[in-house]
């Protein structure tokens, strides 16, 4: 047995286990809930819109590699790659789709997500943005106007959270400020007690 196998299995067949694992949660946050799926849509529209979710992902995911301590993908560089999968997923899969698109604020939530466990992993470096939901937002202080619900944020609504958690982060990177956010709101997952 070599040193990049265990139980005789190739690393790699650990690693597509765990990419299916990261796509499939990250792909249920984004959509669970969000009245993404048309209610006159395909009857197989689930399994269509995971595929191209599943592929944009993938695909994007690969402009954010690089060294450690890098960024290949910058904030601004950020936003046209959610807009990017927002456009692919239109174009592929509109039948599926409430209103024949899919929300900024559901794409921000599965390509970020994503990001956030291939961090994780250390398959990345440090993602330009986080992942946001509910809890948080409403904790944010936003303009007036701007969508609180993240299934229904636009890019403009999207732009507002990263500055008001930018904000609240202060010196701290955000993708690092959120997932501090979210350990201090998860003790019983991480074993610990109050």
């Amino acid at each position: 047995m070599n040193k990049h196998s265990v139980l005789g299995m190739p690393d790699d067949r650990r690693w597509l286990f765990l990419d299916e694992v990261f796509l499939s949660n990250s792909i249920s946050a984004a959509l669970g809930r969000s009245g993404t799926y048309k209610k006159d849509g395909p009857k197989n529209a689930d399994v269509l819109l995971g595929s191209a979710l599943r592929a944009e992902l993938r695909k994007l995911a690969a402009c954010y590699s690089g060294p450690e301590g890098t960024q290949p993908v910058g904030p601004e560089e950020h936003f046209q790659k959610i807009a990017a999968l927002v456009e692919a997923i239109k174009t592929s899969c509109a039948a599926c789709l409430e209103d024949g698109s899919l929300r900024f604020g559901v794409a921000h939530k599965a390509l970020n997500v994503y990001l956030k466990f291939l961090w994780c992993e250390g398959r990345i470096p440090m993602p330009p943005h986080c992942p946001f939901h509910g809890e948080m937002i409403a904790k944010l202080k936003l303009p007036t106007g701007c969508e609180r619900r993240w299934t229904h944020g636009t890019e403009k609504d999207y732009r507002a959270w990263i500055t008001a958690a930018e904000i609240e982060a202060g010196t701290e990177p955000l993708a690092r400020w959120e997932l501090c956010l979210w350990t201090r709101s998860a003790p019983v997952a991480l074993g610990q007690t109050a």
